[in-house]
């Protein structure tokens, strides 16, 4: 049985990559939404690979508009795809 996928109403706007403060305050409310159901699903987008493995169940890397690997966030973070490596090093296209 698939759990349900939750829209949150609560949206985080100009939060500033690498800002510590930010980062903490995310991660309060990715804690509280897994409080609330620990049964659904919550789509986070983000580019701090760190934040992704710290409060992530699951990763899915996209590449060129399309998904190029789902999994556990260490085993998409040392992914053995060429394509998600090079991405992970900054050279993707």
């Amino acid at each position: 049985m698939r759990s349900p996928t939750r829209v949150s109403s609560r949206c985080c706007f100009g939060v500033i990559p690498n800002s510590r403060t930010n980062a903490r305050l995310i991660t309060e409310l990715v804690e509280s939404l897994k409080a609330e159901g620990a049964s659904e699903t919550s789509l986070i987008v983000t580019h701090d690979l760190d934040f992704a493995r710290s409060v992530s169940d699951l990763i899915a890397v996209l590449i060129g508009g399309r998904i190029a690997q789902v999994g556990p966030p260490d085993a998409v973070l040392h992914s053995t795809l060429p394509e998600v490596q090079a991405f992970m090093a900054g050279k993707a296209p």
